[in-house]
């Protein structure tokens, strides 16, 4: 009876423990079933995101910048080689300054004006510059020293009318006055001339204005300035004859007046040790003796034109104005050229007279 009952439990554990490890291997086959599936979820490769196409933008064609403005300086077969040169400086400078392209033609076709300039300077001998502003009505044309040339419309004019003599006789005698020591300076002038007796005014006006009295501190003592005469038509020995006269007065510097700048005068002159101051540019040779030449400046009179021609003002009439040129630094620093350039603007300016208004009003052509 025990025995069978021992039987009983044996089986019945035996039961338990065959139930126990089926459980437990089924568990195991589900955890092991989850694991290869979450595996699997983790190791699969996502889906593909599906991104728009790029859109193209077409890059724009580039614009075409526009050329700046041209400026124009016309030189004609037979304009003065040393004033074009001096133009041609100026202008370029002036036309980079006002943001322009710079060229120099010696005539101006149909090509040079489908070129659309926006000024153009021109010289003589005349090219028909009236004309020219006629098909070019856009552009403004400025005449440099032609004669019989009006302003108008689209075109200016530098004036060709001479300097005043009194005018350059005054700023001579200044000068004269400012270098040279003791006052010792003279002027030599055409006789008979209304030019010449306005020059020779506007000279010993010019000293005057400069040192007073003009007294001398040392022998010999005169009443400077002196000046001397020279007949039209003189020969050598009535030119020696003249500045003999001032140079028995110690004369060190002589203004030779428009009509009295001869080349054998200036030479016999140089030989003397004498300083000169003239109307125009001096003979090769001399540079170190002369001082300054006192004349009609066009320069300084396109650079004032300039500005109302950028802005497209035309019609303009210019006077030539005074100026100095071929100045010596080594006699006439450029402190005492600003200083003359100075009493020149209230001389133009009307501030300052020469005593000889009357005979410069009317001067011969």
């Amino acid at each position: 009876m025990k025995r069978t009952e021992n039987t009983r439990r044996i089986s019945t554990l035996t039961a338990w423990r065959w139930a126990w490890l089926v459980c437990m291997f089924l568990a195991a086959a589900l955890l092991s079933g989850c694991g290869s599936s979450q595996a699997e979820k983790a190791t699969s490769t996502p889906a593909a995101t599906q991104v728009p196409p790029a859109t193209v933008t077409p890059t724009p064609e580039p614009t075409a910048t526009a050329a700046p403005p041209l400026a124009v300086l016309l030189a004609p077969p037979g304009a003065d080689a040393g004033q074009a040169a001096a133009l041609e400086a100026l202008l370029a400078e002036m036309a980079k300054s006002s943001g322009m392209r710079f060229k120099v033609l010696p005539g101006l076709g149909e090509a040079d004006l489908a070129d659309a300039p926006q000024i153009v300077v021109v010289m003589g001998p005349d090219p028909g510059v009236a004309g020219l502003a006629a098909k070019a009505p856009a552009a403004q044309f400025l005449a440099v020293g032609i004669p019989g040339v009006q302003a108008g419309g689209n075109l200016s004019v530098i004036s060709d009318q001479a300097a005043r003599p009194d005018q350059q006789g005054f700023l001579a005698g200044y000068i004269a006055a400012m270098l040279t020591r003791d006052w010792r300076t003279g002027i030599i002038y055409p006789q008979g001339s209304a030019e010449g007796q306005a020059a020779q005014q506007g000279f010993v006006s010019g000293v005057v204005y400069y040192c007073g009295l003009c007294r001398s501190a040392v022998p010999p003592f005169f009443q400077y300035p002196l000046y001397s005469e020279v007949p039209a038509g003189a020969g050598q020995a009535e030119l020696q004859a003249a500045a003999d006269y001032l140079l028995q007065y110690a004369i060190k510097t002589v203004y030779l007046a428009p009509g009295a700048q001869d080349p054998a005068l200036v030479d016999y002159l140089v030989k003397a040790g004498v300083n000169l101051i003239g109307p125009s540019a001096p003979p090769e040779g001399v540079q170190a003796q002369w001082i300054a030449s006192i004349q009609a400046d066009p320069l300084e009179a396109v650079r004032q034109a300039w500005p109302s021609l950028a802005e497209g003002q035309g019609g303009l009439q210019v006077n030539l104005p005074l100026g100095l040129a071929h100045a010596n630094q080594d006699l006439f620093s450029a402190g005492k050229q600003e200083m003359a350039r100075e009493m020149l603007q209230d001389l133009t300016a009307g501030y300052i007279g020469t005593g000889a208004e009357g005979q410069a009003a009317t001067p011969s052509p």
